[in-house]
């Protein structure tokens, strides 16, 4: 990039220490000539901050952050803007329908168990399906626990892994069900609870940060108790509507992409960007 010219304005996703290193060589080849905006989707748990994130948003002449409680986490370094993801309001074959029978629950997510909290659902669901017989369990995603998770989900009744999805697939397979679970001890935003809210499912999720700041006022059932609590995560998903039930849909026009982008240029305009 360096290479073909003074660029107008540069814009990097993350916030680590490679992300500070392009930053430095655009400060030492280009000087301060140049906006630079740096976007932040991570979270790095508490305590002091990497130095890679300290000299990202030091140097950066905007920064971006994709919910309120991630921008509060960066807030005390230098001032941030609250720009979420993004996604296309869902199509009518796309939406959830009752129906008779057992209640379909869905988890998404990267089988990455710390921060997801899968293993602790399977378990609560072991006992949850055993007074529940008819509900059933469907399972997206993939990643570095698999090998840890994946037996655990086939031993678990009423219990199907799809693995990944292209994200049309995903988007249609949410339709399917009356249910998203969140099981994560933190996410930052969670694109996927704005989905499923729109498709007209029930969501159940932990206190974990960045859906309640991202979706305020929404009808997301938060629960008490830590991710790992089956217990607590057992009566909740007993609580659940029935299949057969209606409930309204929520829409969220500032996430659609049009108005995201608008928000991003908006920002590069600001710092001084070109056209």
């Amino acid at each position: 990039m360096l290479q073909l010219g003074q660029p107008n304005l540069v814009h990097l996703h993350g916030s680590g220490g490679d992300t500070a290193y392009l930053m430095l060589r655009c400060v030492m080849q280009w000087g301060q000539r140049i906006p630079r905006v740096v976007t932040e989707h991570q979270h790095f748990g508490d305590g002091t901050l990497p130095a890679g994130v300290l000299w990202t948003h030091r140097l950066a002449n905007a920064r971006i952050a994709v919910s309120p409680f991630l921008a509060e986490r960066f807030a005390p370094i230098a001032p941030v803007d609250v720009v979420p993801n993004c996604w296309s309001a869902p199509s009518s074959e796309q939406l959830r329908q009752p129906h008779f029978g057992g209640r379909r629950v869905l988890h998404i997510g990267d089988w990455v168990d710390a921060t997801k909290g899968i293993s602790p659902l399977l378990a609560a669901w072991r006992l949850h399906s055993a007074a529940n017989p008819n509900d059933q369990l469907t399972l997206v995603g993939d990643g570095v626990d698999r090998n840890l998770l994946e037996p655990l989900a086939r031993e678990t009744p009423n219990c199907r892994w799809l693995g990944r999805l292209a994200p049309e697939d995903l988007e249609t397979e949410m339709g399917l069900h009356d249910a998203l679970v969140v099981n994560s001890p933190r996410e930052t935003f969670s694109i996927v609870i704005g989905q499923a809210l729109e498709r007209g499912l029930q969501v159940l999720s932990t206190r974990c940060g960045g859906p309640e700041s991202t979706y305020r006022g929404s009808t997301i059932t938060y629960r008490e108790g830590r991710s790992d609590d089956t217990e607590d995560l057992v009566r909740h998903l007993g609580n659940l509507r029935s299949a057969d039930e209606t409930y309204p849909r929520e829409e969220f026009p500032n996430f659609r992409p049009e108005a995201v982008a608008e928000q991003i240029l908006a920002l590069y305009r600001r710092v001084g960007a070109k056209g």
